[in-house]
């Protein structure tokens, strides 16, 4: 696939030969300027403008240097840039769903005042990594907007990207419904034990065996309105982190929070130091409160940047009940 140009009025895509899949810019208002596909390296690069916004775009898409997701990614090429010759202002990093971003102002340029706006947005998908520059001279407060229509308009397609998600709901033993968006290609089974305690719901795929994952949802009894806070899920949540941290290959470990529609979480990932042949290498356990619930999740699977882990953390930004 070298679908790298566009005619006037399509959408702007960047892939390569070797991959199912690749980046596009849905918004029609981006205008070709240069491209460049190197198939031996691995990378493909795009460079395209906006007359009626004032917006430049480039997109650079290559072979993943190590493992990581989006944050693994901007660490990365943010390394790089940060030592370029231009003097940078009103430096923000953050963390959105799908991505990691880098923004400063560079306000002047070998003496000429320019108030130019990057933004970088840093993206992660089956072991490549995609570093989106959006930047705007003489930028007003008011262009805000315009970075953030460009960036939304950014989406992986193809066989290789994230599947569609569907709503599943669940009818719990305390008559909760639990409403959960998982991938259309996920498959579930619901487990309920005996005398109306947590079931276990279990989704896999029919085309990926590499992963699994298994999610309880648990309620107090009591109606304990502190039963799911973030200080109990934190508690919980380093009570698992210690357990498991003797047979990991990590010496220590951040947890990393998830809001959600209806409460907030933490997961982190671990390695186990020494697997069996038909067991897992990496397990991702999380704990999120979804309303009155505690859902006590475990992800499964062989890589640490894999789109099972982002699904489900999409899962549960996105669970919530009725």
């Amino acid at each position: 696939m070298l679908s790298l140009g566009k005619a006037s009025g399509e959408s702007l895509k960047l892939s390569l030969p070797s991959i199912d899949w690749g980046i596009e810019v849905t918004s029609p208002e981006f205008q070709l300027i240069d491209e460049a596909v190197l198939p031996l390296k691995s990378s493909a690069k795009t460079f395209a403008s906006s007359d009626s916004s004032g917006l430049l775009i480039s997109i650079h898409l290559e072979k993943a240097e190590t493992d990581g997701g989006p944050e693994a990614c901007r660490d990365f090429y943010w390394s790089r840039a940060k030592n370029s010759p231009f003097e940078k202002s009103n430096l923000q990093f953050s963390e959105k769903r799908d991505y990691a971003t880098v923004e400063y102002l560079v306000k002047e340029f070998q003496g000429q005042e320019v108030n130019q706006k990057n933004l970088n947005a840093y993206f992660s998908n089956n072991g490549y990594w995609i570093d989106v520059h959006v930047s705007k001279m003489n930028y007003k407060s008011a262009d805000k907007t315009l970075f953030n229509k460009a960036i939304k308009s950014i989406r992986i397609f193809g066989k290789g990207a994230a599947s569609p998600n569907t709503q599943r709901n669940f009818l719990l033993p305390n008559g909760k419904m639990l409403i959960l968006d998982i991938p259309e290609d996920w498959n579930h089974t619901f487990k309920q034990p005996d005398d109306g305690l947590p079931p276990t719901i279990q989704f896999d795929a029919d085309n990926n065996t590499e992963f699994a994952v298994l999610v309880t949802p648990i309620w107090s009894p009591e109606g304990d309105k502190k039963f799911n806070s973030p200080e109990k899920i934190k508690e919980l949540m380093q009570e698992r982190l210690d357990r498991m941290l003797s047979s990991a290959v990590e010496d220590a470990l951040e947890m990393i929070k998830v809001t959600g529609m209806q409460g907030e979480g933490l997961y982190f990932s671990i390695t186990d130091k020494n697997p069996k042949p038909d067991e897992y290498l990496i397990a991702t356990p999380a704990g999120m409160a979804v309303d009155d619930l505690l859902l006590s999740v475990t992800v499964l699977g062989q890589k640490k940047d894999c789109e099972s882990i982002k699904a489900t953390i999409r899962m549960l930004e996105t669970a919530k009940t009725k």
